[in-house]
């Protein structure tokens, strides 16, 4: 879609080609229909809609960044988008005075209700270490994507699986509960294990915080200068240099950070050869088939017939 839009100025010159003698000759035997105004108005709202999914699966291939916990971050990022009732509104003012501009907006409209309708129905239920590993990441520790509710049973989780990888048997979340640890409450070195793990976690977000802090200052002293992308940092750095800090959650990080979000699981999970596979098989975009096919096809050498000898 986005690539017939970009060929746009191509096609209709091509169409006016046809029209003249010498297209109609040579395409005589083909019959070829014009696209209609309402059909390049639903294909530029279904490129504005898709668009987002398309840069989302990108984020999530898992390239250069660490995928797990972008995951809830994207989901909501899409959702808000597909909620904007005035996602259309700069391609509708392209079109405004055809005749099939207020049906065809009240159609596309509806796409895009239906988009956000399958979103949730999809991902309304998301598990509990998706939502929680998004705050390990210093860029959505301040939680925004979540609701208070779900912020504290995030944080209750992460605590949950600190004590795991400690050895030590904890009960699943209860939010009517106050009683973390199921078994051993009574005994004095879990209690005390359980004391650090929150400890660290606060450090955690406190030294995020702190981050995010310094970002800010940063984007203020360079608002005058030119804007360039914004660019996700990989995380992996940040915590490499903090993991002597938090060594309770430092295997947490690690267990999450590990995964690539699109990988199936029970095939490369934790494959490095898998991993740079499907790198390499997402670079493989349409541009870059149709490119590699033409190259191929002009540097084949033409084969001469063999001569029978009959």
């Amino acid at each position: 879609m986005k690539r017939l839009l970009e060929l746009r100025p191509v096609l209709q010159f091509i169409l006016e080609y046809i029209q003249w003698s010498v297209g109609i000759e040579e395409f005589s035997d083909i019959k070829i229909a014009r696209p209609t105004g309402e059909m390049w108005f639903h294909i530029q709202c279904l490129g504005k809609l898709l668009v987002n999914f398309d840069g989302m699966t990108k984020l999530l291939s898992g390239e250069i960044y660490a995928t797990m916990p972008l995951i809830l971050p994207s989901i909501r990022l899409l959702e808000t988008r597909l909620q904007n009732k005035k996602i259309l509104a700069q391609i509708a003012n392209g079109h405004q005075g055809e005749p099939c501009y207020d049906g065809s907006l009240v159609r596309m409209h509806l796409v895009r209700r239906l988009f956000l309708v399958l979103l949730r129905k999809r991902f309304g239920n998301v598990s509990d270490d998706i939502k929680s590993c998004c705050l390990l990441d210093p860029q959505f520790a301040h939680g925004n994507y979540l609701t208070s509710a779900e912020r504290v049973s995030a944080e209750q989780f992460l605590v949950n699986e600190s004590m795991r990888h400690a050895g030590v048997e904890v009960a699943e979340y209860d939010p009517n509960s106050s009683v973390d640890v199921s078994s051993k409450d009574d005994d004095d070195f879990t209690n005390e294990l359980l004391e650090r793990v929150k400890a660290e976690l606060k450090l955690l977000f406190d030294k995020c915080k702190i981050l995010e802090k310094t970002k800010n200052q940063t984007r203020v002293r360079e608002k005058s200068k030119p804007k360039n992308q914004t660019k996700l940092e990989n995380p992996l750095n940040w915590r490499k240099s903090s993991a002597s800090d938090v060594p309770l959650i430092a295997p947490v990080v690690r267990k999450y950070f590990g995964v690539v979000a699109t990988s199936v699981p029970s095939e490369r999970c934790f494959s490095c050869a898998g991993n740079t596979i499907t790198a390499r098989r997402n670079k493989l975009t349409g541009e870059n088939v149709r490119d590699i096919i033409f190259l191929h096809n002009s540097s084949v050498d033409e084969v001469d017939e063999v001569p029978s000898n009959g």
